[in-house]
């Protein structure tokens, strides 16, 4: 049995040090809780296990962490409870989940003490230990395991335990969650822009879109920050939320609430693309730096916006009723410079394929030097947030700017999970120039699917994009790109040419094109080169849709020095 818990956490951050608490459960009761703090001068993290005494009372208890959130390959802990003496011992699991414990002792204890009703221990370790039975910890999502029922061991000496046979449960948390401070002003309110009371379709994946008039607003006001706001019967099938506000031009704009299939919508309402928030599933409430702030409706802005809910209702469930949506906080005291929010990435296409059968494979969107160089001021932009995004298969992502052949990396999470999505700080927040290029690359797994999967909006499809929140705002909305199609034609005629099968160049649609591909290491090997040299038709646009003046469409692929962009090697000696 393996349960899996979403959890939240308090964010009380102060310079360097950060508190952390998340409660932990088991079968639906709580077990204790998991606290930490965070020294970023010494690099250390400190954890504080409280556990009720009825888990250790026969049994030991695992705390582990992992890659994937399996139990293979995990970094673990076991506690052990003999009469008023506490064992703790650093312990690891190999690719078969095979327990071993170990002389070194990372972990350092600090103290332990034994109550009636609780243990608690405490222990400290570096973010990164040099031992390669260790989980070096990162600013990505980590994956906590709590694993019960585990026998003693009262000779000292590991048993050869088999993990998967206990019962478990998985907590994803942010360990090292870059400091940042905010101000929230003590006389701010808020708002909600939430769904109409709409029955939730039976069906896997819906897009639902719905139209709200902002609060007519006394004077001016900037939005500090916004939350979710989630219905307990929609947890778990509300995926992701977007607010977008509309075009000044397009004047009052009709009410509206339905599916957004593409090409169906108004295109009054469909031209209401300005993104003003985006929360994903697992992201805690965000705000914005002291000297940033979110114009709502003004004389340049429209009092209408967007309210876009992506369902996830793989148990097909009917009847949920829903009125989730997103809470903004704002105030009247106006700040220095105005938000934006710009979408980097891949373009949802099937013009971008995983073939089936993949341990990793790869995508890159790009915004290419001229997009930044016509959008961007020549002070240029601060990037001091970021949201990755992928589907199910995603299981890293990271996005980071080049400048004259040099990389700086603005977020990254080596072990994504799509159900755990929260707003990666930056900070101090990372300047972008005119002229420089975006990234946005994710690594994808689809060793358990026997089809291609293709870019797209459903929950079986892929994306691989971020949401760079940044100050001051320009009108550049979007900044994505795909192979194009032109190289792709060529693609299938070269495939083809030398299985001799049509030496046409007449062709079906895309999708028919990679569906009639017969997936094998060479032609893998194919398409991943396709991907890194190809030429590429990019997105470039701005809130209303509108794509900025130039040739955008089969242009050069920016070139990217990937090498500089693998892990560095952070041992501490």
């Amino acid at each position: 049995m393996f349960n899996v818990v979403l959890v939240s956490f308090a964010l009380p951050i102060i310079n360097a040090v950060a508190a952390y608490n998340v409660e932990l459960f088991h079968k639906g009761t709580k077990s204790g809780d998991l606290q930490w703090n965070v020294d970023y001068e010494t690099k250390t993290a400190t954890f504080a296990l409280n556990l009720s005494a009825t888990f250790l009372t026969e049994h030991a208890f695992g705390l582990g962490i992992s890659g994937d959130g399996s139990v293979y390959q995990a970094d673990l802990l076991l506690v052990q409870q003999f009469g008023q003496r506490v064992v703790v011992r650093d312990c690891w699991s190999n690719d078969q989940a095979s327990l071993s414990c170990i002389e070194q002792q990372d972990y350092e204890l600090l103290d332990t003490s034994v109550s009636t009703n609780h243990i608690t221990v405490r222990f400290q370790r570096l973010f990164s230990t040099c031992d390669s039975h260790d989980y070096q910890l990162d600013n990505g999502t980590t994956n906590v395991l709590t694993i019960f029922g585990l026998p003693k061991d009262k000779e000292g000496t590991a048993e050869k335990i088999t993990l998967e046979n206990f019962e478990k449960d998985l907590y994803r948390v942010q360990i090292l969650k870059t400091p940042f401070s905010y101000t929230k002003e003590k006389d701010s309110k808020w708002f909600e822009i939430l769904t109409p009371n709409i029955t939730i379709p039976k069906q896997g994946t819906t897009y639902w879109c719905s139209m709200h008039r902002l609060p007519d607003f006394d004077t001016r006001v900037h939005g500090i920050g916004y939350e979710s706001f989630i219905l307990a019967e929609s947890k778990g099938i509300v995926h992701h939320i977007e607010v977008f506000g509309c075009d000044i031009q397009d004047g009052e704009i009709p009410y509206f609430s339905g599916t957004c299939e593409e090409g169906k919508l108004n295109p009054q309402i469909d031209r209401c693309s300005h993104v003003l928030a985006a929360w994903a599933f697992g992201m805690e409430a965000f705000f914005y730096p002291n000297e940033a702030g979110l114009t709502f409706y003004s004389a340049s802005k429209s009092r209408y916006v967007r309210l876009e809910m992506h369902y996830n209702n793989q148990a097909h469930l009917e009847g949920v009723v829903d009125r989730s949506g997103i809470r903004f906080h704002y105030t009247s005291r106006l700040r220095e410079h105005e938000v934006g929010v710009v979408e980097n990435g891949l373009i949802y296409t099937p013009n971008m394929v995983i073939p089936p059968g993949q341990s990793t494979f790869a995508w890159s969107g790009y915004c290419p030097s001229k997009c930044t160089s016509l959008a961007f001021p020549k002070e240029g932009i601060n990037i001091f947030g970021s949201v990755l995004h992928t589907h199910l298969a995603g299981r890293k992502a990271r996005t980071y700017r080049i400048r004259e052949n040099t990389v700086k990396e603005i977020s990254r999470d080596d072990h994504y999970s799509t159900w755990f999505e929260d707003m990666r700080h930056v900070n101090p927040p990372i300047k972008v120039l005119p002229g420089d290029v975006l990234v946005t690359s994710c690594e994808f797994s689809t060793e358990k699917r026997t089809n291609v999967t293709f870019g797209g909006l459903g929950i079986r499809e892929e994306m691989c994009i971020t949401y760079l929140h940044y100050y001051p705002a320009t009108k550049l909305e979007v900044c994505k790109s795909s192979a194009s199609e032109i190289s792709l034609m060529e693609f299938f005629f070269f495939l083809k040419s030398i299985r001799g099968t049509c030496m046409s160049r007449k062709h079906e649609s895309i999708k028919k094109e990679y569906e009639n591909v017969s997936w094998n290491h060479g032609s893998v090997a194919l398409l991943n080169s396709l991907y890194g040299k190809s030429s590429i038709d990019v997105h470039c646009m701005k809130p209303n849709r509108e794509q900025w003046p130039g040739k955008w469409r089969n242009v050069e692929q920016p070139v990217t020095p990937v090498e500089k962009i693998q892990p560095t090697n952070n041992c501490i000696h």
